[in-house]
């Protein structure tokens, strides 16, 4: 009978550890929700910090506490292998995905080489940086103890506008794309 037991328990441990680590997905039965922990769920947010990860400044704690505090269970945030912003675009201040020039988090390191579109240094992209994959690691670690599901967006549009029409300084003749890691000028 202890056999029968243990072995139970086992199966029921080894349930719930695999029913806590699962991503979220959709309802087995019913496609119109999501399931997360066993659990149907919702998804509710009021915004997303697309730079949370990328700008080193910016508090991902306290603005996940926030969404924990308000009932909020979801959140997107940019990769930053492709895509920023400058402060004043679109006419959004204090923009997360505008990090202060030269301190942008991506997932490769800087290099020596000096001038990268939205300052400081290029990129190089035959090293990894750690920082920026230690942050990324720590905010999904601390969204997840909240029970807030992260989406890690990888690729976005490119606005390839001229600057002028979505930035306030109306001199101001960059692209979107021309800031982007990904362009060699930058890296």
């Amino acid at each position: 009978m202890n056999l029968i037991r243990t072995v139970c328990l086992w199966i029921m441990c080894g349930h719930i550890c695999a029913v806590a680590t699962q991503p979220i997905r959709l309802h087995p039965l019913n496609p119109h929700y999501m399931e997360y922990k066993g659990k149907p769920v919702i998804l509710v947010t009021s915004g997303e910090h697309y730079g949370a990860v990328i700008n080193p400044a910016f508090n991902y704690i306290k603005y996940l506490n926030t969404l924990q505090r308000d009932g909020l269970n979801y959140t997107r945030i940019f990769s930053g292998s492709m895509y920023w912003e400058t402060e004043g675009d679109f006419g959004i201040s204090f923009n997360t995905l505008a990090p202060a020039s030269g301190t942008a988090l991506a997932p490769w390191k800087r290099s020596s080489a000096l001038e990268n579109a939205n300052g400081g240094n290029k990129f190089d992209m035959d090293q990894w940086d750690e920082t920026y994959f230690n942050r990324l690691r720590s905010f999904v670690e601390e969204a997840q103890k909240r029970d807030i599901i992260v989406e890690v967006t990888l690729f976005t549009s490119i606005y390839n506008i001229p600057r002028r029409r979505c930035c306030k300084n109306a001199a101001c003749q960059h692209s979107c794309w021309q800031l982007s890691d990904a362009v060699a000028e930058s890296s």
